[in-house]
């Protein structure tokens, strides 16, 4: 017999709120689907968490043994801070050139988010070379190198502060999800860089949850793109970027979990 846990049961979860963000697309949107989205997402953020503080000791959070492909993974998240990188310089190239009232404060603050994306882009690349078999590089060693994606995050909320508004979509509260979830996951990737031991459970816990929601963000972004062409826009590119590099620190979750053993 098979033993679910819950891990496979937040899978499911989320896999139910990707179903009902479907139906309020292309079927029916009323409250009662936007209730059971936001009741699957949070169960499934729950689990998560119970999963993680289960376990009292995890195994150090890089193993370079690229059991999980992590290489590729790393390269793919160099890809996904690249595709921001691009998407930020052409904001800039378009604010310079309308030359607005905010034509200061959007210039600097699109430009420090395409500063720090194409660093976090070198950071990711770093990582790979790390991971790749009988590699004697050791990205950890360039410790403010790895401050930088948590950064690229934290702007990133930053400038979506000043767009909140009264109400929400589906996607939109998915989108504030995944960025809030992007901020804990790589404050403890840099935090990690310094950990002798073993990760930390919020480590585990945070990287889980920016994995989840960036996938989530994504799809939402494909369905409402399916739906509305005209919704490619700039969060469909944030949700290409989180995508990629949730998928990268998704993989370094089961990393851990992988060399952990079981309490």
């Amino acid at each position: 017999m098979v033993k679910i846990g819950y891990s496979q049961i937040s899978l499911l979860s989320f896999l139910i709120a990707i179903v009902l963000k479907a139906v309020s697309v292309f079927a029916v949107d009323c409250t009662a689907v936007s209730v059971g989205f936001f009741v699957a997402v949070l169960l499934g953020l729950v689990l998560m968490g119970i999963d993680a503080c289960r376990q009292k000791h995890f195994a150090p959070a890089f193993v370079f043994e690229n059991k999980f492909h992590l290489s590729f993974w790393a390269v793919l998240g160099s890809v996904g801070f690249f595709v921001d990188f691009v998407s930020d310089s052409l904001r800039l190239y378009g604010i310079v050139k309308d030359g607005d009232y905010n034509f200061v404060v959007g210039a600097v603050t699109v430009g420090f988010e395409g500063a720090f994306a194409i660093i976090s882009s070198i950071c990711m690349i770093m990582v790979a070379l790390s991971f790749v078999k009988n590699a004697r590089y050791d990205f950890r060693e360039l410790k403010l190198l790895n401050v930088f994606p948590l950064l690229w995050a934290v702007l990133k909320g930053v400038a979506l502060l000043s767009q909140i508004e009264h109400n929400f979509s589906l996607t939109e509260t998915v989108m504030y999800l995944t960025v809030i979830s992007a901020i804990g996951a790589f404050y403890f990737f840099a935090k990690e860089v310094d950990n002798k031991k073993g990760a930390f459970a919020s480590s585990v816990f945070s990287f889980e949850v920016y994995g989840f929601s960036a996938t989530l963000y994504f799809v939402c972004q494909v369905l409402d793109a399916v739906s509305d062409a005209s919704l490619i826009d700039e969060g469909f590119v944030l949700s290409c970027t989180a995508f990629l590099t949730g998928a990268f620190v998704y993989f370094l979750e089961k990393s851990i979990r992988h060399y952990t053993k079981l309490d």
